[in-house]
């Protein structure tokens, strides 16, 4: 038996990379999970995939995640196929334009923070009702490899983003702590990932700092099984939590 035993999750941007890793972990510790990505097709194979190679529950579901429709319909379906929801991880992103503050357009930074903010406000939203209603639930929001108190040159939209979402999840998990439900974020270290593939340009040290995503991984099974409330509201870092544990 497994630890998730039971649990119904929803794991965003989980097609690939941390995402995927986060879906794996849960579906081979028993969980039910409901992965979602922007691209029916990608994210329909990774579902099955991830099903194939661990005998768990998935089930793929094309959303995106800044849309208010799309969140509701998705919230709705993986209640109608699973039942209510237990486990949330906002890990859908984009990583946006590399490129010097003055040289990123209005509209670029503008859907970097629609779909890292407000797509995860708008999946928490959409899930807390009925986690506070069952005093139940776990809210895992995903920051960025140095955190939002970080700085990566030029990538001012993705680091605001992550800054918006580690005081996001400082405020949700404040409001929701009494009613015991828990909302905390993971801070994943510097993964390799579609969306930050490391080319000819990297620095050396940043090769040698990089972790596997199964990092992140390990973290966000313990934070939705073992974590305790004393954790809320915390962007915890997942490296150094590995190598504490």
């Amino acid at each position: 038996m497994g630890s998730m035993d039971g649990m119904v999750t929803v794991v965003t941007g989980a097609s690939v990379g941390i995402g995927r890793a986060i879906a794996e972990a849960y579906a081979r510790e028993g969980a039910a999970v409901a992965m979602v990505a922007r691209t029916a097709a990608d994210i329909e194979r990774a579902a099955r995939d991830v099903a194939e190679a661990t005998g768990g529950r998935t089930l793929g579901l094309a959303a995106d995640v800044s849309s208010e429709a799309d969140v509701e319909r998705l919230i709705a379906t993986v209640e109608q196929e699973f039942g209510p929801i237990d486990v949330l991880v906002n890990n859908a992103g984009l990583p946006g334009p590399r490129a010097f503050m003055q040289q990123v357009e209005l509209a670029e930074f503008e859907q970097v923070l629609r779909v890292n903010v407000l797509g995860t406000f708008l999946c928490a939203k959409a899930v807390a009702p009925q986690m506070v209603g069952r005093r139940r639930g776990r809210i895992i929001n995903m920051s960025g490899a140095g955190g939002g108190g970080g700085a990566v040159r030029g990538g001012a939209p993705y680091n605001t983003s992550k800054g918006a979402i580690e005081s996001f999840t400082r405020t949700a998990g404040l409001e929701l702590a009494g009613r015991d439900v828990l909302c905390a974020a993971i801070m994943p270290g510097r993964v390799e990932t579609r969306g930050f593939p490391f080319h000819e340009k990297s620095p050396p040290e940043e090769r040698e700092h990089a972790v596997p995503p199964s990092y992140a991984a390990r973290l966000a099974v313990w934070l939705a099984t073992e974590a305790t409330l004393d954790v809320a509201g915390q962007t915890i870092n997942a490296v150094e939590w590995v190598d504490r544990a």
